[in-house]
């Protein structure tokens, strides 16, 4: 039987930034600065020359792209905010060819329609890898995940060859559905759990509160909500492994995972350039 390679494998854009990560990983402090002064200063000039609402706004702050000769330049530039592209999106947009609309989640307030140029999502599912390539995971590793899926197969679960991963229906986490679940991983036997805080949790209790095993797994790798000590803390004891989570939202512009040896979260630099921001929107330095 042939092996099925894992379908981002397949995307040509997807190895480009997964090799480029990893060549860039051992960067100094000096060089990253270097790389994010260099690409802020092509992305502003992109806005600027192809967006009527970025070129509008700097130049009302009296500021172009030439204003950008260092790092400290750069926060003198004016914040978008979520309003300008609910009420102007097409100005903040460029026309560009198979360009996707998402929305964000509405986490901090009512969604936000964007547009997505076809490149980023591939960037962000390798940079992702890259973060998980350091608790050691790989494209092809066997996964069960529970992430917000509604599966209406008669179990309520599903095998997705192409990402070799087994996904179950977190709309039904009830016991009996959850049984079905630990029965069909035993037959699958899992390197790792891929799944949202929340789903994650209800199943771990479910297996300490009736005792019931499940297979080894190399790690958990939670996503897209907050992983409380809590919870971490059930995962680890019902689990007994690493239990890493990552920081990314629709608007991909920073990402940030824990790291290998402790659960602190490290912002991927060569994926966008972070700051820390008081309430007054004054830069924090200080932990």
């Amino acid at each position: 039987m042939n092996e099925v390679i894992h379908k981002d494998l397949k995307n040509p854009d997807y190895i480009a930034w997964r090799d480029f990560l990893k060549e860039s990983e051992d960067w100094d402090k000096e060089r990253i600065e270097e790389y994010q002064l260099k690409e802020i200063k092509r992305i502003v000039n992109y806005a600027y020359k192809n967006c009527e609402g970025y070129r509008k706004l700097y130049d009302e702050a009296g500021l172009n792209p030439d204003s950008i000769k260092s790092l400290d330049d750069f926060k003198k530039f004016p914040f978008v905010q979520k309003e300008m592209f609910r009420d102007n999106l097409e100005s903040f947009s460029v026309p560009m060819k198979d360009r996707t609309y998402v929305t964000t989640g509405g986490s901090t307030g009512i969604p936000t329609g964007m547009y997505r140029d076809p490149l980023a999502f591939p960037k962000e599912l390798a940079s992702k890898a890259h973060q998980y390539y350091r608790v050691g995971w790989k494209e092809g590793d066997r996964q069960i995940v529970f992430r917000g899926l509604k599966i209406d197969t008669d179990d309520h679960i599903i095998f997705v060859p192409e990402f070799n991963e087994l996904r179950c229906s977190s709309y039904h986490l009830t016991p009996e559905w959850m049984e079905v679940y630990r029965k069909k991983a035993w037959q699958y036997k899992p390197e790792w759990i891929r799944c949202y805080p929340s789903s994650g949790y209800i199943f771990a209790k479910f297996l300490k509160e009736t005792g019931r095993a499940f297979p080894n797994i190399k790690g958990m790798l939670c996503t897209s909500e907050n992983l409380y000590d809590f919870q971490k803390d059930l995962f680890k004891e019902v689990f007994k492994c690493r239990v890493f989570s990552h920081y990314g939202h629709y608007e991909q512009a920073v990402l940030a995972g824990f790291c290998e040896y402790e659960d602190t979260y490290h912002v991927l630099p060569q994926y966008g350039y972070a700051e820390l921001l008081d309430k007054e929107g004054n830069t924090v330095t200080t932990p």
